[in-house]
C-alpha cells in the first residue's frame, strides 16, 4: 500500500511557481500536507497563517501569532473617522493563543455598486472569543470570534481581493488548505490498510484484507485519490511565480479553484470511506480513524468548499464573472 500512496511528482529544488520568493507553491503544499498528516488542526492553523501572511505580514513576527477566518462574517461601515466593524466568524483555529486576527467583512463597494469583501486585521484585545467548539480539530481549539462596534483605522483594512493584488489570498488558501486535507487522507488510508491487514470482522477467521469486496473498494478509493492528487499537482505547477511579475489570469485561477475543490472533496470522501470500513473499533475515542473522520467533517464545512463556493466555481467555469473572495 505504501507504493499506492506515493503519488504526485517528485520534489525538486528548481524553484516551483510560488506565492513569494521565499516560499514557492510547492514548498507551501509540502509543508501543509506534512502537517495535515500529523495533526489536521495544526495543519489548518499553519495554512491559515500562511494565507493571511500574504496580505498582512508574517505569521510569526513581533506582533504575535496570526489566525483568522476567510468566511465573510461581518460588515465594515465607513465613517468620518475611519471604519466600524461588526460581525461573527465561526471556527477560527488557534483563537485562544493568537494575538492578531485576519477577518473578512463586507463593505460598500468603492464603485458605489453593491458590496465587496475586505480583510480586516484586528488585535486580540478587540475581539470576543466564544466557548463553543466543533467536534474536530481539537488540538487548535477552534472558536467563534465576534466583534461589536469596533473602530478600525484605515491601515487595518486590506483590499485583499482586489484585482491589483493578483487575487493571491483565495489561491493561497486553496493551495494550503487542500494540502492539509491531502495529508489527512493519506493518514486515513494508511490506517485503514493497517487495520485491514491485522484485523478480522466479528465472526470471521479471515483478515479484512482478504475480503475481495474490500480489496476492490479500497483499490478504487486509492486510485480516485491518486488521480485527484495528481490533478492538484498539475494545476499547482502551472501557477506563476509571483517573483516573476506574472499576474494570475482569470482562467488560471478558475481552473486551479476547480481542481482544488475536486481534490478537497475527494480527500473528504476518502476519509469517510476509511472510517466507515474500519469497523466498530473506530467508533471509540482516541482511535486514529475516528480522529481523522472528526477532523475531516469539520474541515468539510470550511468556506472555500461550501455549497456557495462550489456554485461560484461552476459559474466561473461556464464564463460567469468570478466572485471576489472565492476565486
Amino acid at each position: 500500500m505504501t507504493d499506492l500512496l506515493a503519488t504526485g511528482p517528485a520534489a525538486n529544488d528548481t524553484g516551483e511557481p510560488g506565492p513569494a520568493a521565499a516560499c514557492t507553491w510547492e514548498e507551501l503544499h509540502r509543508a501543509c500536507e506534512e502537517a495535515g498528516g500529523i495533526d489536521a488542526g495544526n495543519g489548518l492553523l499553519l495554512a491559515r497563517s500562511a494565507t493571511l501572511a500574504t496580505v498582512v505580514g508574517g505569521p510569526a513576527t513581533s506582533d504575535g501569532p496570526l489566525t483568522g477566518c476567510l468566511r465573510p462574517g461581518g460588515t465594515l461601515v465607513r465613517t468620518p473617522r475611519g471604519y466600524v466593524l461588526d460581525g461573527e466568524w465561526p471556527g477560527v483555529p488557534g483563537a485562544e493563543t493568537a494575538s492578531r486576527f485576519g477577518l473578512v467583512a463586507q463593505r460598500d463597494s468603492i464603485a458605489g455598486i453593491g458590496t465587496e469583501p475586505v480583510l480586516v486585521l484586528v488585535p486580540r484585545g478587540a475581539v470576543h472569543i466564544g466557548t463553543n467548539r466543533p467536534a474536530g480539530l481539537l488540538s487548535v481549539h477552534p472558536r467563534t470570534v465576534s466583534v461589536t462596534g469596533l473602530a478600525v483605522p484605515e491601515n487595518a483594512v486590506h483590499d485583499a481581493f482586489a484585482p491589483g493584488t493578483g487575487h493571491l489570498l483565495p489561491v493561497t488558501a486553496r493551495c494550503a488548505e487542500t494540502s492539509v486535507l491531502l495529508g489527512l487522507a493519506r493518514r486515513a488510508l494508511t490506517e485503514i490498510t493497517r487495520t485491514a491487514r491485522h484485523r478480522s470482522r466479528l465472526g470471521s477467521v479471515h483478515r479484512m484484507a482478504e475480503e475481495p469486496l474490500l480489496q476492490t473498494e479500497l483499490n478504487r478509493t486509492v486510485q480516485d485519490f491518486r488521480a485527484a492528487r495528481a490533478l492538484f499537482h498539475t494545476e499547482l505547477a502551472r501557477l506563476p511565480d509571483s517573483a516573476s511579475g506574472t499576474t494570475l489570469t482569470t482562467a488560471r485561477r478558475v481552473t486551479f479553484a476547480a481542481a482544488a475543490l475536486h481534490t478537497y472533496q475527494t480527500a473528504i470522501e476518502t476519509i469517510r470511506f476509511s472510517f466507515g470500513k474500519a469497523g466498530g473499533s473506530a467508533l471509540y475515542n482516541g482511535h486514529a480513524l475516528q480522529e481523522c473522520w472528526r477532523d475531516a467533517e469539520t474541515l468539510a464545512r470550511e468556506f472555500l468548499v461550501s455549497p456557495r463556493a462550489e456554485r461560484a466555481v461552476a459559474h466561473a467555469q461556464l464564463g460567469g464573472r468570478p466572485q471576489p473572495g472565492l476565486i
